[in-house]
């Protein structure tokens, strides 16, 4: 409210400064969306402004259009041409996608915004005086009312990317933005969030380009330039490109925003420093903290809290009841055998996995052993659909799942983990859970906009964070954790999604012996009382031969032998190509037998 007021009360000089600090606010967001949360780095964003505001600006003048009509027009123009920019984040990433960006950003610049039938030339597209709703807000004649629009606009624009955040779509976002991989294997669509991202973004540079170009009653579309996008991710970076705050700590680096646009009133040339100013503020804000200004300024309001809060207040913890269902009464998942018949990986001229057949069967684990290189972690790439075989044919519960991608299949229920755990790392534990748990329906990109609905965890990921004792962890970032409760972690995200068959790559790898037993019995609930079909990688033989009803053993793509874990220990092929001499197999009988006793 007193930004409101000084706003409208302020001299014309001071609503143009701050009409111009929320435009840039506005920008920001578009590139907290897409690079912030979905990790994807744009360098179009103002050329998407600047056919947003062409958009307009051509339904006002050509069509005699209200410019509340003009403005959603623009809005959507820009998100349309937004996905279209998004298509190629399916295949690049990174620099490549950022010059791929930075090609179609000039080209719309050359082909449409410079082109004189579109724009109206060196005279620009003349639009005249504005009105919203009935009420003047023509910038020349009433600066604090435009200023008042743009602020309203710009807090609608804050509140959306807030409630994103805090909803499903932004828990897909982030999740991509951090593993693209551990994603899939959850059942999120890649490329949906990618594009969901690109699409938000464009809708707000479109917005942003609209309230920059409709200051004047004429508009001129030679201020978007390329050279001014990648400005704008710079700023985003200064600010904090993965927080909503970050844009409001930019803004005052952007050039006519409050306070450099006073300031460049009485010295004319203070743009041009307001530049080298910004270049070195990147490059102190960077080496201070990477996250930038909003993480700095976030961690010392958490300090001051710390200290200012009493030192008798009880350290809040998660209410149970306020996250989750209760987990007494967990529901079995669906039965479904997976059955892998005649698999065969290729690598170029190389096969890593020739002709290997196994079967899954619900409450059953299977374990899947070999010396490296065996292919193990391949057959379970293919099996989750990050491999396409060569040939063979895997399905599920009876229906073929060869042709699906890796977030198809896991939403039929296929889950897996991974060796290298791959967890959202700058997340806490209970987000990663929620990350597997979240329906999948796609009204979540749009009702999050509005309303970021918080329901509470299914009764099958609660019984995953009881079974893994991850209460205590459930507020700490996944980053924070001891290795073995990442591990466990890992496992429960898996698990929490409530699949029919779950692949376990060596899960136990890096724990000591007593947490291994511990994981052991774990596994074993699992399959039990969940009545989930487990397929385990592993190279702890005595925990393997103590937890599975059956074995596979791989060696140099091929099966060498299967059957219960008696049949396999004994089995001379397998002793004399995986187990070793008599002394090391005298050993991994020894902790068989000690595991089942135990």
């Amino acid at each position: 409210m007193a930004i409101a007021i000084i706003v409208f009360f302020a001299p014309t000089l001071w609503a143009d400064a701050f009409t111009m600090s929320f435009v840039a606010v506005t920008m920001l967001l578009s590139i907290v969306v897409v690079t912030g949360y979905a990790g994807q780095l744009s360098l179009a964003q103002y050329a998407l402004a600047g056919l947003g505001s062409l958009i307009a600006g051509r339904l006002v003048a050509g069509l005699n259009l209200p410019f509340e009509i003009a403005l959603v027009g623009g809005v959507l123009g820009a998100t349309v041409v937004g996905l279209i920019f998004g298509m190629p984040a399916l295949r690049a990433r990174g620099i490549n996608l950022a010059i791929v960006t930075l090609g179609l950003g000039y080209a719309i610049e050359e082909v449409v915004l410079k082109n004189v039938d579109f724009s109206g030339g060196v005279t620009g597209t003349t639009v005249g005086p504005q009105t919203f709703l009935g009420f003047s807000i023509d910038a020349l004649a009433e600066p604090g009312s435009y200023a008042l629009f743009c602020l309203g606009l710009c807090l609608l624009s804050v509140i959306a990317v807030t409630n994103v955040r805090r909803g499903r779509a932004g828990r897909r976002m982030i999740a991509v933005r951090t593993n693209e991989r551990a994603a899939a294997s959850l059942g999120i669509s890649v490329f949906g969030a990618k594009l969901y991202a690109f699409a938000l973004s464009a809708a707000l540079a479109g917005l942003a380009g609209i309230l920059f170009s409709f200051r004047n009653q004429f508009i001129v579309f030679t201020d978007f330039t390329p050279l001014d996008s990648i400005n704008a991710v710079t700023l985003a970076v200064v600010g904090g490109v993965g927080y909503v705050l970050g844009p409001v700590a930019a803004s005052a680096l952007s050039p006519g925003a409050f306070p450099g646009g006073l300031i460049a009133h009485t010295w004319q040339n203070f743009d041009h420093w307001l530049t080298l100013i910004g270049g070195l503020t990147v490059i102190l804000v960077l080496m201070l903290d990477p996250n930038g200004l909003a993480s700095s300024n976030i961690h010392a309001a958490k300090k001051v809290w710390t200290r200012l809060r009493p030192t008798s207040s009880p350290t809040r913890r998660l209410d149970p009841s306020t996250y989750m269902e209760s987990p007494q009464n967990i529901t079995p998942v669906a039965a479904k055998t997976l059955e892998v018949s005649d698999v065969t990986v290729k690598f170029g001229g190389v096969t890593a996995v020739s002709g290997v057949s196994l079967n899954v069967a619900p409450g059953e684990i299977v374990g899947l052993i070999g010396p490296n290189g065996a292919g193990k972690t391949t057959l379970i790439d293919a099996i989750t659909g990050f491999v396409r075989p060569a040939g063979g044919s895997i399905s599920l519960g009876g229906e073929q799942i060869d042709g699906l991608p890796p977030h198809l299949r896991a939403r039929r229920g296929l889950s897996r983990s991974f060796q290298s755990l791959e967890l959202f790392d700058d997340v806490t534990v209970l987000d990663n859970i929620r990350a597997a748990a979240d329906k999948r329906d796609g009204m979540a990109y749009l009702g999050d906009l509005v309303w970021p609905r918080q329901e509470k965890l299914s009764s099958t990921a609660a019984a995953a964070i009881e079974e893994f004792e991850l209460e205590p962890w459930l507020d700490r970032p996944a980053e924070e954790l001891p290795y073995a409760q990442r591990r466990l972690v890992a496992i429960a995200r898996a698990a929490a999604m409530g699949p029919s068959v779950l692949l376990l790559d060596e899960p136990a790898a890096g724990l000591g012996e007593a947490a291994t037993a511990e994981l052991a019995i774990l596994i074993r609930r699992l399959a039990t009382k969940w009545g989930l079909g487990v397929l385990l990688v592993e190279h702890d033989m005595s925990f393997v031969m103590g937890v599975c009803d059956r074995v596979v053993v791989l060696e140099f793509g091929k099966k060498l032998a299967e059957g219960t874990p008696d049949e396999v220990i004994e089995n001379p092929a397998v002793i004399s190509a995986y187990l070793g001499d008599e002394l090391h197999h005298n050993e991994i009988r020894t902790g068989v037998e000690a595991s089942v006793e135990g």
